[in-house]
């Protein structure tokens, strides 16, 4: 049998191809499941390849794609690259270890220049059933470190503090309907200081609780000089 390792848009299912002959049982198949995000400014589209196999379709700047890895062995080393969908140019390239039935992240911002690929295994754990689990990355280029504020600007509604450029925070567990009323991005320092927010933001009922997201602090287009805006994405719960 001929084993080969496929990333698959949108969860389609790909078979392995097999030689012909005596009908035999195949083997359980072992995924890895990972989204790819696209926050890498100055470049509309960006294309990937997973071991040497090329995705399907172009990335566009701000949005998830979601899919699988078909995997030969439990744990596996996996070669991510991602070209400039206009030139072919590599960005970056990055080997990741990846394990049967693991959720995984791997985000591409940053500059033509100075790309960072970073790469996260997805905690799936469920809150409880009135809150929602939150991560935050910063992936604005040129802004310095940043508190985040949930629900309101006192300083027991500061859920995260000091996140510089190129952070992911871990998941932390706050009521959902905080998330719904605000969310508030200022410079990084003790205490609110009203006037100076970077951006906010009210999610309302894009927010179900017991669920997990992910907010990303980032460029509202792949165009350098637009504003900051706040980018939010759901995340696999089990």
């Amino acid at each position: 049998m001929k084993r080969h390792i496929a990333f698959i848009i949108l969860y389609v299912v790909v078979l392995a191809s097999c030689d012909q002959g005596e009908d035999i049982p195949l083997p359980e198949e072992k995924r890895a499941y990972i989204t790819l995000y696209n926050f890498i400014s100055g470049i509309p589209v960006v294309i990937w390849e997973v071991d040497d196999v090329g995705v399907e379709g172009g990335h566009v700047y701000g949005t998830s794609l979601p899919g699988s890895v078909l995997l030969i062995d439990t744990i596996q080393q996996v070669l991510f690259e991602a070209r400039n969908d206009n030139t072919n140019e590599v960005l970056k390239t990055q080997k990741l270890e990846l394990k049967v039935n693991k959720f995984y992240s791997l985000i591409l911002f940053g500059s033509p220049d100075q790309p960072i690929l970073l790469f996260r295994e997805t905690d799936t754990r469920q809150p409880s059933e009135d809150n929602i689990h939150i991560q935050f990355l910063h992936a604005a280029e040129g802004l310095d470190s940043i508190d985040v504020y949930m629900g309101g600007t006192r300083l027991e509604n500061k859920v995260f503090s000091g996140i510089a450029y190129q952070d992911l925070t871990e998941l932390i567990e706050v009521a959902a309907y905080d998330l719904r009323a605000s969310v508030i991005v200022s410079p990084h320092d003790s205490v609110y200081s009203q006037g100076h927010e970077i951006v906010s933001m009210k999610y309302n009922d894009l927010i179900v609780s017991a669920s997990n997201y992910m907010t990303v602090i980032a460029s509202e287009s792949y165009d350098p000089e637009s504003d900051i805006t706040l980018w939010l994405y759901p995340l696999e719960v089990e």
